[in-house]
């Protein structure tokens, strides 16, 4: 009947709820519901996402599934983001005399930017998880959800578009900053 923390059970399995809600903690004590085991002037703060368990969104970051937003919101912001990558990496191809061979291609949902002997990038929606995935000659294949306005890797909790102008900066040998696009940082 009831699971962890006295949180409703989802089909029994605890393991369910990890895939669901990952959330990095130190401790159990910011998730427990009685007030006298949280810390002195802590809230419990109920997501609705993640069954009632209880959580302190201001001592550590919330991870949960992107079912928080609807198709219709989820597609207009996948478009977005993929859009201004493509206008963005179009340009930066353009000017860019090292790599003869590069070339960026959008259609569809999916966006290739290919650099030649360097390798090729694919980044595409993924509509029925409302995931951004993204595959890298470098770090290989990442799967992206949108999180807190960002779309964020759960693994390590960084952003494609920081992971993408890191990997950039690295092949152009310059600086090339992504976050000030659509969906690049919390901020835009």
């Amino acid at each position: 009947m009831f699971g962890v923390f006295g949180a409703p059970r989802m089909y029994g399995s605890y393991a369910r709820f990890n895939r669901m809600c990952i959330k990095p903690f130190a401790s159990f004590q910011h998730l427990h519901p009685n007030p006298q085991i949280r810390e002195p002037g802590q809230k419990a703060v109920v997501h609705p996402v993640c069954y009632q368990i209880p959580c302190n969104f201001a001592s550590s970051r919330h991870f949960c599934n992107s079912a928080t937003f609807d198709d219709i919101t989820y597609e207009h912001i996948s478009d977005e983001t993929l859009e201004s990558l493509s206008e963005y990496l179009e340009e930066l191809v353009e000017t860019e005399d090292s790599l003869v061979d590069a070339d960026v291609l959008y259609s569809s949902g999916v966006l290739t930017l290919n650099l030649g002997e360097v390798g090729t990038y694919v980044i595409n929606k993924q509509s029925p998880n409302k995931q951004i995935w993204f595959s890298s000659p470098f770090s290989g294949p990442k799967r992206y959800d949108y999180i807190d306005g960002v779309w964020i890797y759960k693994h390590d909790g960084i952003s494609l578009h920081d992971c993408l102008s890191d990997e950039l900066s690295e092949v152009f040998k310059r600086k090339i900053d992504l976050s000030l696009l659509s969906y690049g940082s919390r901020e835009n």
